[in-house]
């Protein structure tokens, strides 16, 4: 009925997870497949052959019954029987029918040693319900991630934007200002990054409108827990908040989104308040005030 030497698709049907419904999408199948059916009950499913009689030039049947007696019996017997179908034909591509997910660790061992293997709810491919919604989280915290990031690029622009007068310098030179300071380790980085903007008098020139807010920029990076610890006790915070208080502060571009962050941290307003209080007097200077002359 098929080339056995042409890599093709095998089904392995847990039918008393699925049932019927994990045979949904079987007659859109437009080229040969096997499917292996697996059920403990004492009764053969050959009434496939007949309600699916138009797919008998595609679809091969295999009907295991697997012995009811002991405990994950059937699901034994299925990955027994993957496990043989994959070592006989390594170049097909197997999909495990199933919503339990009990089998995703079987698919991540057979991934890893070059098996091609997928756990789905039905033949057509569609996934079970937790692992869709597992990745529409996954995308949500990255499309956060991207809008975050271009948040934070348009504070820096109008940052900028406010301390150098537009017949200076132009928003896509601003853009450039940016990726120097971030791509830079010291200060010295910065200056040798703006002289090769527009030479060496220019650099110069651009350094002076933004030097105070450089330097705050490297200061805030060069905080660490223990200038902190000298007006924080560990009663007042622990080691592993006044770390996360560090990140905070070196993510944060005002003083405002630290005493957010903070409240946060603690899920407590009045503790994450009184400790805010505390770090404020010295952490004010590492940002930039706009009235502050360049």
């Amino acid at each position: 009925m098929y080339n056995k030497q042409l890599p093709m698709k095998q089904y392995f049907v847990d039918y008393e997870n699925v049932h019927e419904d994990g045979l949904v999408g079987l007659d859109e199948i437009r080229e040969p497949i096997v499917v292996h059916v697996f059920n403990s009950r004492m009764r053969m499913l050959s009434s496939f052959d007949s309600l699916y009689a138009g797919l008998s030039l595609y679809v091969t049947w295999r009907f295991e019954m697997a012995d009811n007696g002991q405990r994950d019996a059937l699901d034994i017997q299925l990955a027994g029987f993957l496990g043989f179908a994959a070592a006989k034909s390594p170049s097909d591509t197997f999909h495990i029918v199933s919503k339990d997910k009990g089998y995703d660790s079987l698919v991540t061992s057979f991934t890893r040693n070059g098996i091609n293997v997928t756990r789905q709810i039905n033949i057509r491919g569609d996934k079970d319900l937790a692992v869709l919604l597992d990745e529409e989280k996954g995308q949500e915290a990255v499309t956060k991630e991207i809008c975050q990031k271009e948040v934070k690029t348009d504070e820096k622009v109008m940052t900028l934007r406010s301390m150098i007068p537009a017949d200076i310098c132009s928003d896509e030179t601003i853009t450039g200002i940016i990726e120097i300071i971030a791509k830079s380790d010291k200060v010295g980085d910065v200056c040798r990054g703006l002289s090769r903007i527009g030479g060496v008098q220019k650099g110069q020139q651009l350094y002076r409108y933004i030097k105070d807010y450089v330097h705050t920029i490297f200061e805030k990076q060069d905080m660490t827990a223990n200038k902190l610890r000298s007006v924080l006790t560990i009663k007042n915070c622990s080691d592993e908040n006044l770390k996360a208080i560090v990140e905070i502060i070196k993510s944060s571009t005002n003083l405002a989104q630290v005493s957010s962050k903070i409240n946060k941290l603690f899920n407590d307003n009045k503790k994450g308040s009184a400790v805010y209080q505390k770090i404020k007097p010295k952490i004010k200077n590492l940002f930039y005030n706009k009235t502050h002359k360049s």
